[in-house]
C-alpha cells in the first residue's frame, strides 16, 4: 500500500502497487466510487499458441485444432511433427528456466514424443515470441499420450503445463480369403479375414483393384478382378501400411467341352439287338 489520505469529496481511498507492478487507486466524487488500475505490467506473462489458437495451462483435452492432437501416424514407418508458440505479453523478460530444450515432455507414452525444435530465450517483453516443436513417433497402437511442462519466470503460470496425444496404427493382418479361388473373369464377390482394417483404402490382387463393398474392421468384402490363370497375392492396404506377410488367392482356367469322333457300335452278333449307331460329337 502507497498511501490513504483522509476520504472526503473527490479523494482517494487509497493507492496500491500490484505483484505485476502495476497501480490500482480507488475514491470517490460525491455518490460516485471509482477503482483505477494504470500502468503497464513489469513481470513477464507466458501464453501458449499451437496453430494460433490459444492453449491454456492446465489444458487436459487435447484436440487438433490446437496441434495439441497429433493424429493418427503409422508405427512401423511414421512420424508427424506439430509447431507451438511460446508468447511473452508482459513488460519484463520471460526466461525459460529449465535446462535445453527448456520444454519437458513426461507421463504415460512420453517417449513417443520428442521436442525436435528448440525455444529460445529469454522472450522480448510486450510481444516477443519463440518457438518449438514435437515430434510423435509412436512405439505401439492405439491412443498414446504425454504431458508437456515449460519452467519459467511468470510468477502464476510455473509451470506451463498441458497435454498432448496421438494415436499409433499397426499395418493389417489378412488370415484367410473365402473363396480361395475363382474363375479369371472375375466379378465374384470375396470375403478377406484378419484384423485392422479399419480405414482401409485399397486391396489388390497382384496389383489388380478389388473393388471394396464392405468392411467391418476385421472383414472386408470385395469384387475379384479379372486375372490370368494361376495365383494372385492378395494385399490390403490402410492407413497403418499393407500386410506383410502375403496371401493367395487362385485363379483357374473354366473346363471346356471339345469334339469327339462319331463311335458305332456293332451289335449284329447278338440275334435279338438291331444294329445301334452311336454318334458323339
Amino acid at each position: 500500500t502507497v498511501g490513504f489520505p483522509p476520504s472526503g469529496e473527490d479523494n482517494p481511498f487509497g493507492v496500491a502497487i500490484q505483484p505485476d507492478g502495476r497501480i490500482v487507486a480507488a475514491g470517490s466524487s460525491g455518490s460516485q466510487f471509482a477503482l483505477i488500475r494504470t500502468g503497464t505490467t513489469t513481470c513477464p506473462e507466458i501464453n501458449l499458441q499451437g496453430n494460433s489458437q490459444n492453449i491454456a495451462s492446465g489444458d487436459v483435452s487435447p484436440t487438433p485444432t490446437d496441434n495439441t492432437d497429433f493424429g493418427s501416424v503409422a508405427v512401423a514407418s511414421g512420424t508427424i511433427a506439430k509447431s507451438f508458440t511460446i508468447q511473452n505479453t508482459g513488460g519484463a523478460l520471460l526466461d525459460l528456466t529449465a535446462a535445453s530444450p527448456f520444454v519437458s515432455i513426461t507421463g504415460t507414452n512420453a517417449a513417443d514424443f520428442s521436442v525436435t525444435t528448440i525455444p529460445t530465450t529469454p522472450v522480448a517483453i510486450t510481444s516477443g515470441s519463440t518457438t518449438f516443436q514435437i515430434t510423435f513417433d509412436p512405439s505401439a497402437a492405439g491412443t498414446r499420450s504425454a504431458a508437456v511442462s515449460i519452467a519459467n519466470n511468470d510468477i502464476d503460470e510455473n509451470p506451463y503445463l498441458f497435454s498432448i496425444q496421438g494415436t499409433g496404427l499397426v499395418p493389417p493382418t489378412v488370415t484367410s480369403i473365402s473363396p480361395s479361388s475363382g474363375p479369371t473373369g472375375g466379378g465374384n464377390s470375396v470375403t478377406i479375414t484378419g484384423t485392422d482394417f479399419a480405414g482401409a483404402t485399397g486391396v489388390t490382387f497382384d496389383g489388380l483393384n478389388c473393388p471394396i463393398f464392405s468392411n467391418s474392421g476385421t472383414q472386408i468384402v470385395c469384387t475379384a478382378p479379372a486375372h490370368a490363370a494361376g495365383a494372385a497375392s492378395v494385399v490390403v492396404t490402410t492407413p497403418g501400411g499393407t500386410n506383410a506377410v502375403p496371401i493367395f488367392y487362385t485363379y483357374a482356367t473354366p473346363p471346356t467341352l471339345g469334339t469327339y469322333p462319331a463311335t458305332t457300335v456293332d451289335l449284329s452278333d447278338n440275334p435279338l439287338a438291331p444294329s445301334i449307331h452311336l454318334g458323339f460329337e
